[in-house]
């Protein structure tokens, strides 16, 4: 059994861009595929910022405007005007209402934070800040979640399809060992990290490190199909940082 602190990372093979041109677009065409997209007119998108960029290699305009609901992100290739990538943050006030256009129907915000707090073991009610994001790119779309209670901080990828893509947690106050405390072994440091991932590791690497002035554990080992990676207090064990992500080409 995992330890309920876990985050499951599953890594998202990005699939190349691969496009046949058409005519080239200019700035106020790029605004226009954003709007018309969005389903937003232009005079209720406010201030809208326009600017020439690089994405994988090809020249996009990156198109940015926020409305009552929330903020809008486009990226969007001058060669043919697709659209590459574009995200809608909505404010919090407005997570309760509706989905915006185009979000995905299997899965909304509430439904998205949900699965996030379920993979990693908080209850809402312990929940002191959030942050939550839909993001459509050339491979698919997610919602980034984004969360903290008292002692982690939580980002989660999470799939139109409520899969967990990725995720992280990270402890957002690191103490210092006290005076006179004795650095862990390192089959100490590995009985704990198996204890927390549930059984025998392979190709584990142990190192010492610091961070911020704190002695630290890196650990890297495999399991399962999966990658870790874990970041330990050296002396008392407390688990820093853990993420994992599976390994390329497995599936």
């Amino acid at each position: 059994m995992i330890n309920k602190k876990l985050v499951l990372i599953v890594s998202v093979a990005l699939l190349a861009l691969s496009f046949s041109f058409a005519a080239p677009i200019n700035a106020p065409d790029a605004k226009r595929i954003a709007l018309d997209h969005a389903g937003i007119l232009e005079k209720d998108a406010g201030k809208i910022q326009i600017k020439s960029d690089k994405k994988a290699g090809y020249d996009v305009y990156k198109v940015e405007f926020r409305t009552a609901e929330g903020k809008y992100e486009y990226e969007i290739l001058s060669s043919d005007g697709r659209i590459v990538s574009y995200e809608f943050d909505m404010d919090d006030d407005k997570i309760a209402l509706s989905p915006a256009p185009s979000m995905p129907a299997a899965v909304d915000r509430n439904s998205a934070f949900r699965i996030a707090l379920q993979a990693a073991g908080v209850d809402e009610k312990n929940v002191v800040s959030k942050k939550i994001e839909y993001e459509r790119e050339a491979f698919g779309s997610h919602y980034d979640v984004e969360f903290a209670d008292s002692t982690y901080k939580w980002d989660f990828k999470i799939g139109e399809d409520g899969a967990v893509l990725e995720g992280e947690y990270e402890m957002k106050r690191k103490g210092l060992p006290s005076s006179g405390a004795s650095l862990l072994d390192q089959s100490a440091v590995q009985s704990i990290v198996e204890r927390l991932l549930g059984g025998p590791l392979a190709d584990i690497s142990i190192r010492t490190d610091y961070d911020d002035g704190r002695r630290i554990f890196k650990v890297h080992a495999a399991k399962d199909g999966f990658i870790y990676q874990a970041e330990l207090n050296a002396f008392d064990g407390t688990v820093y940082s853990l993420e994992w992500k599976k390994q390329i080409g497995l599936r």
